[in-house]
């Protein structure tokens, strides 16, 4: 009897252990590098916006960031980027002429076969327009990347303080 209930013990603490892991695995964990088929998107973020402090919350944008690698030999084009978490997500691109910058939204971001492309602060990134709710440092959102071979990227970008970007 009292070797049967040592390996009932066992076992009920062998399971608790896993769901304490498992539990520890998710939420605000660092990014996985995500990829699909010659296609991988690394170092992705997105800024923290708290509504309260938008003049129109339901028109209030934050921004999104991350490297893309075509490691394939044909060309391809991210075409489309989607998030529950927001209205809409546009590409856009900081055009600067003399003292001054604008941003621009483009239609697709070539990638050049055997390229990589990052989506950084002052050139091209992702605006994130009408977030649903607060974007909170220390989670993340659910982000869909499609491009123009088919693929479909699904992944989740953590939400940081601009102050704390890479």
């Amino acid at each position: 009897m009292l070797k049967s209930s040592s390996t009932a013990a066992l076992r009920a603490a062998l399971v608790l252990f896993c769901l304490v892991a498992l539990v520890g695995c998710g939420g605000t964990a660092a990014p996985q590098p995500h990829d699909g088929d010659d296609l991988s998107i690394t170092s992705a973020w997105a800024a923290a916006i708290d509504l309260s402090t938008a003049v129109d919350p339901e028109a209030a944008m934050s921004v999104a960031y991350a490297d893309i690698k075509n490691s394939s030999d044909e060309d391809d084009a991210l075409i489309r980027v989607s998030s529950d978490a927001v209205r809409a997500i546009e590409i856009h691109e900081t055009v600067t002429s003399g003292n001054s910058g604008s941003m621009v939204e483009v239609e697709r971001v070539d990638l050049p076969a055997g390229s990589s492309v990052s989506l950084k602060p002052g050139g091209l990134h992702l605006m994130l327009i009408g977030p649903r709710d607060d974007l909170v440092a220390g989670t993340s959102i659910d982000v869909r990347f499609v491009f123009e071979s088919g693929s479909e990227m699904d992944m989740r970008v953590p939400v940081i303080d601009r102050a704390d970007r890479p």
